[in-house]
């Protein structure tokens, strides 16, 4: 689900993410405009690894929201 919510800390991967996705779509650029498959599939993997970073963000912050849930329960 989608949440508007502000998060309590800042993203530490942010800029890493930021950088990854950036290059990841001028290495796809490129690829378009040089027609190389090979290039083609490495931006594939520079942005894999961008979505993999993301997916691992969202991962740590549910379970810190769960950590929250359980010390909120145990009171």
């Amino acid at each position: 689900m989608i949440s508007r919510e502000r998060p309590d800390e800042p993203d530490p991967f942010l800029d890493w993410k930021l950088r990854t996705f950036f290059a990841g779509a001028v290495l796809l650029v490129g690829a378009v405009v040089l027609q190389v498959d090979a290039l083609a599939l490495v931006a594939a993997g520079v942005l894999a690894v961008g979505a993999a970073m993301m997916l691992i963000g969202r991962y740590r912050q549910c379970r810190r929201q769960d950590a929250r849930i359980a010390e909120h329960e145990d009171t």
